[in-house]
């Protein structure tokens, strides 16, 4: 069977926009997608939890993927925070299938770019090959952090030491 198809771009007609401006393939987009790719998928070891951290709440989740037919495995996860409602009320219906069809994406998004790999990049519509250049970090995230104690310490030590290499690493990354 061939599988060329899970390379090609998603088509911008399935692509959403998340309010952070972040893109996805609706799960009834990516449904389909799998029963092409192997109409024997499933998933198995489904597990959920909900938890609090930082004085916020989480429903985390994660599965295994079964392609028998491809004979491959892979592990999807997904973590969402629960935001109440406009009446300050946590609606937890439907929750579980939220994350299970999260995990669903993100786990198949390893088949290919038909399945949203590298949706989010910065060179989105490019599908990175062995032949093509993959971005940078600093491509991806040209935001440099600011430098803690811990971090100008070891700035002070590679201008000491003269180590090039790390003053160029440290001062690409962080505002020094």
């Amino acid at each position: 069977m061939n599988n060329d198809w899970i390379h090609e771009d998603v088509p911008e007609e399935e692509i959403s926009v998340n309010e952070d401006g972040s893109v996805f393939i609706p799960i009834d987009i990516v449904l389909p997608l799998l029963d092409r790719y192997d109409p024997s998928w499933g998933t198995m070891d489904f597990k959920f939890s909900m938890i609090s951290l930082a004085g916020k709440n989480y429903a985390s989740g994660s599965l295994v993927l079964l392609f028998p037919e491809q004979k491959r495995r892979m592990v999807g996860a997904a973590t969402v925070e629960i935001l109440p409602d406009e009446n300050g009320d946590i609606n937890l219906n439907g929750l579980e299938a939220t994350i299970s069809s999260e995990s669903i994406k993100n786990g198949s998004k390893r088949i290919g770019r038909r399945f949203g790999r590298y949706l989010n990049k910065v060179e989105r519509n490019t599908y990175f090959d062995a032949k093509k250049k993959r971005p940078t970090r600093e491509e991806m995230h040209p935001v440099k952090l600011k430098a803690d104690k811990f971090i100008l310490d070891q700035y002070d030590e590679a201008i000491a030491g003269n180590d090039e290499k790390r003053i160029k690493e440290l001062e690409k990354t962080y505002i020094l």
